[in-house]
């Protein structure tokens, strides 16, 4: 069924035992944050949860903010969301298209290309994708450096008590 056509899905062949596994615990992995996304603070709390980066040295990491802002999504407020993270809806988008794909191969158990899972996996796409993350990171750096929010983190985190 192979076809030039966005539609169009080619079928491979069948996933061993060891790729099964694997592609059940990416999906795991992936499905994490949006069911993340409808269960009550009251349940399951995230206080505990800190970035070991930012904990340690007082800088995020490229996915600071990713959480409270898929929490801040399920609550309906994508403005929200975007000043935690300005990527998070693409990445929520990407993490749904990603989980769609995984169980439509863990339920066929084969190996399913189609345009966009093609796509992704192309150097230049890749490293697209790692570029724009980096220049955003890059820029939120730069926000909280010129805040004097950076420094401050920095000095109050275990690593900045060596200095």
């Amino acid at each position: 069924m192979a076809g030039s056509s966005w539609g169009s899905v080619q079928r491979l062949q069948p996933l061993t035992r060891r790729e099964w596994f694997g592609r059940w615990g990416i999906l795991g992995l992936t499905a994490t944050p949006g069911l993340r996304m409808f269960i009550p603070e009251t349940v399951l709390p995230w206080g505990w949860i800190q970035c070991p980066l930012r904990h340690f040295t007082g800088i995020p990491c490229p996915s600071c903010g990713m959480t409270r802002a898929f929490l801040a999504m399920a609550q309906g407020n994508w403005q929200q969301a975007m000043e935690f993270h300005l990527l998070s809806p693409l990445v929520l988008i990407l993490f749904v298209i990603l989980a769609g794909h995984l169980m439509l191969e863990i339920q066929q158990r084969r190996r399913i290309s189609t345009p966009l899972s093609r796509m992704a996996r192309q150097w230049p796409v890749l490293f697209g994708s790692l570029g724009v993350l980096l220049l955003y990171h890059g820029w939120r750096l730069w926000q909280l450096q010129a805040s004097g929010e950076l420094a401050a983190a920095m000095a109050q985190a275990p690593l900045g008590h060596l200095w």
